[in-house]
């Protein structure tokens, strides 16, 4: 659940009776935990790609598109050198 995680990340404050607010002071950035999701992920991504027989470089590229709000021309990420 959202709220669940968000509690733990110190982001919310769930006051039992009485609702949920926000925290007054961020939690700080845990970098390795950050670090270790985002490998996590990464590989992910990448089983998903082989499984659905797409190029992983390929779908990293139009991460980096989608990422800068680059949503036009979905063309315009392949690279010469990708199968189509």
């Amino acid at each position: 659940m959202l709220t669940t995680s968000l509690d733990r990340a110190g982001a919310i404050l769930l006051v039992r009776g009485r609702g949920t607010f926000v925290a007054e002071n961020p939690p700080p950035v845990d970098i390795a935990a950050h670090e270790e999701r985002v490998e996590s992920l990464a590989h992910r991504t990448i089983a998903a790609a082989a499984a659905a027989g797409v190029d992983a470089a390929a779908v990293a590229r139009r991460i980096i598109a989608l990422a800068a709000g680059q949503t036009g021309n979905r063309q315009s990420t392949n690279q010469k050198d990708d199968p189509p």
